[in-house]
């Protein structure tokens, strides 16, 4: 029994086919305008849902994401300073490093584009598919803090964080001092997600051999830096294993480290050399 075109609406509503349905008069007068087969027309209605379920997909990624704006490497003012290496910038971008479980640091002064590059990474993470959460840094550890003395709300703020394909941490110590507590909820999000060989995005300004300055206690510093870090106390049974190393050296000597891809933006002005690390898998 055939149905009307009001009765097809009805029953594609009822299945919860919207990009079919908005499609379906305008490709009913396609058909028949074009002489379509009913393979063509059916098959042009089935990429119409395809392509709503996909955007509607991608919009709710964006969403629970963080992120606050859709950037792109095409937006990037590269004439900012034409010494500028575009190829690393590009190779993270292809995400390749997320996929090899590899991580990065953003390292540079205020204003040299470092969050721009990180949001763009990202979003084209969530692009391809991927779970990406993206957090300025201070505010999450903050946010921690604050709900300390709450198992759920913890759990609430941390699942997400610690659940993504890729983790972007912008401004890190961005103020100028860490309290001891929340040093330790930084080295545990960058542990266990060390464990999983889930990627880490770090953009700061500051270069890794100051950041006892922000943690205040030497020990979590060298915690983070070393992995020599104990969290027996989250009960999780984790062993300690290198999270970041350094060695005691400048911004450009920090690519001597072995296993570490070495791509430095060394030709910028010495007041906003930016660099950009991000390491190999370790063993």
């Amino acid at each position: 029994m055939s149905m009307t075109l009001v009765e097809i609406d009805g029953v594609l509503k009822q299945l919860r086919l919207g990009g079919m349905r908005a499609t379906l008069e305008t490709r009913l007068l396609e058909s028949q305008a074009s002489n379509l087969s009913v393979l063509e027309t059916v098959s042009a209605l089935l990429q119409d849902e395809l392509d709503q379920r996909q955007s509607h997909l991608l919009q709710r990624r964006y969403q629970i994401s963080g992120l606050d704006e859709r950037l792109t490497l095409t937006d990037f003012d590269w004439s900012y300073n034409p010494e500028i290496p575009k190829r690393p910038c590009f190779e993270l971008h292809t995400l390749k490093f997320i996929t090899e479980g590899d991580s990065a640091i953003f390292c540079g002064q205020a204003g040299t584009g470092k969050s721009h590059i990180a949001k763009a990474i990202a979003y084209a993470a969530i692009r391809a598919g991927l779970r990406v959460h993206y957090a300025e840094a201070d505010e999450l550890l903050g946010q921690l803090q604050t709900a300390a003395k709450s198992s759920l709300a913890r759990h609430r703020l941390l699942k997400p964080v610690l659940d993504a394909d890729l983790l972007v941490l912008d401004d890190l110590f961005l103020q100028r001092k860490t309290a001891g507590e929340t040093a330790d909820d930084l080295q545990l999000i960058l542990h266990k997600r060390y464990k999983r060989r889930a990627s880490v995005l770090i953009t700061t300004n500051r270069i890794i051999e100051d950041w006892h300055l922000c943690l205040g206690e030497p020990k979590a510093a060298e915690n983070l830096q070393t992995g020599t870090g104990d969290d027996s106390r989250h009960g999780d049974g984790a062993h300690s294993s290198a999270i970041w190393k350094s060695p005691n050296a400048n911004v450009r000597a920090m690519w001597a480290w072995e296993g570490v891809h070495r791509c430095c933006f060394a030709g910028w002005p010495q007041a906003s050399r930016t660099a950009i690390r991000y390491r190999s898998g370790l063993p």
